[in-house]
């Protein structure tokens, strides 16, 4: 609609009335919408405690995005008390809301061991899952755990598989960066000094 037209072309004060008008009128992706203009100052002040209001507002209508949204806000204990806890759960329901980023979520607490038993196995699992259904965040860190061996043997083959696809796919700088730190590397066999500058280049134009 407009107002996402608006925001996506670099217009978020003026599209920020239009999405108050959809919140009033009950449209949840709004509320939820209205909560990251608060976490991320987009046209105004940051206000973290503001934003964990529209996000939970927005969980009353079975928003995904609004679940996984919450769920950061407990992990981080911007405007709200930390609790791993409720952020697990938050990103429990953002799946059952059909928001498959609510993997990565979980993958999170498990690599980092937060209100869960530090568990790498689980957390390669979830970031697989979450790839599968094409979450290029998700298909980047496939890649990354091949290449430092986390929840996953190491495997410099599928690291460089999954980077590219993920470089390929979504332009995405973090990709293009460690393909250019694999292929710079003198100490294996991927050593390739024309793809790290091609990766790079590409990196820095993004």
């Amino acid at each position: 609609n407009l107002a996402l037209e608006m925001l996506q072309s670099g217009h978020a004060p003026m599209a920020m009335s239009l999405f108050e008008e959809l919140a009033n009128d009950g449209n949840f992706l709004a509320i939820n919408i209205l909560g990251d203009y608060y976490r991320y100052g987009w046209g105004c002040e940051i206000d973290y405690k503001k934003a964990v209001e529209f996000y939970s507002k927005a969980t009353a209508g079975e928003c995904g995005e609004a679940y996984f949204n919450l769920g950061e806000m407990y992990e981080s204990g911007d405007g709200i008390k930390k609790n791993y806890k409720k952020a697990f759960v938050c990103y429990e329901k953002s799946l059952e809301c059909g928001y498959i980023r609510g993997f990565l979520g979980l993958a999170r607490l498990y690599y980092l061991g937060r209100g869960v038993k530090r568990d790498l196995k689980k957390y390669f699992d979830y970031v697989q899952r979450s790839a599968d259904e094409g979450d290029i965040l998700a298909i980047y860190d496939i890649g990354w755990a091949y290449e430092y061996g986390e929840g996953v043997e190491c495997n410099l083959n599928l690291a460089i598989e999954w980077f590219s696809v993920a470089a390929d796919q979504g332009d995405y700088e973090g990709a293009c960066i460690e393909l250019s730190k694999i292929y710079r590397d003198e100490t294996t066999d991927k050593y390739n000094p024309k793809l790290s500058f091609y990766y790079a280049k590409r990196a820095s134009e993004l």
